[in-house]
């Protein structure tokens, strides 16, 4: 996705070697007001639900469907949210364990308060798709809290990045651990093995860190 919002998918033809667009849109609304902070994107665990937020109070949802080696995209569903001010949001693994849903944390500022972490839960009923606040919600966090990161199954939850501690919880076990360190500015981070138990670290001063969950 572009900053002026433009959205590909792209695929790697292995038969011409080269990438192919699937699809291309724009997904900012002409008749609403982009966002103040950042542009998001992410896509779920089970790979049929594509969140993008480019807008102020809307989460746009793409659902797609995966069969062999093809791919197709239905059209985009606005979904209205209540904050307003969105810093990041990722996918985790579903709440409820449900072939149609999917769960969604978000990281949101509050004006004059601490961030605060909200989870939705995403469900297709037919041809529609609703947005329901989940019980599950985090508050009072560090002021220079700015991303969160999916942790994959079967340790399942995320991560919760501030400048000198990084929170690990999960809203299926209701854990909650936290680590506290020199304050450091994380300029990426990755997993480092598919069961979600290790995850790299880089700062900006080309250090790197490694983080047993």
């Amino acid at each position: 996705m572009t900053e002026k919002g433009d959205f590909f998918v792209l695929s790697f033809s292995e038969t011409n070697s080269e990438l192919v667009t699937l699809i291309h849109a724009n997904v900012i609304p002409p008749d609403c007001q982009p966002s103040r902070i950042c542009q998001l994107l992410s896509i779920d665990t089970n790979n049929q639900f594509i969140a993008i937020h480019t807008t102020i109070g809307i989460i746009q949802l793409i659902y797609f469907e995966i069969t062999g080696h093809d791919i197709s995209f239905k059209k985009a569903f606005p979904l209205k949210v209540m904050e307003l001010e969105l810093m990041d949001m990722t996918f985790v693994d579903p709440v409820r364990s449900s072939s149609t849903s999917a769960t969604l944390a978000i990281l949101h500022q509050i004006p004059m308060k601490t961030p605060h972490i909200k989870t939705y839960e995403v469900s297709k009923q037919g041809n529609s798709f609703s947005l329901s606040a989940l019980n599950y919600s985090m508050s009072d966090l560090s002021y220079d809290t700015n991303q969160i990161v999916r942790v994959p199954a079967p340790r399942g939850g995320f991560l919760v990045l501030s400048s000198d501690r990084i929170i690990y919880t999960n809203p299926v076990t209701n854990v909650i651990r936290k680590v506290i360190f020199t304050p450091t500015y994380f300029t990426a981070v990755a997993p480092v093995d598919s069961d979600g138990f290790r995850f790299i670290f880089g700062s900006s001063s080309g250090e790197f860190f490694i983080l047993l969950i």
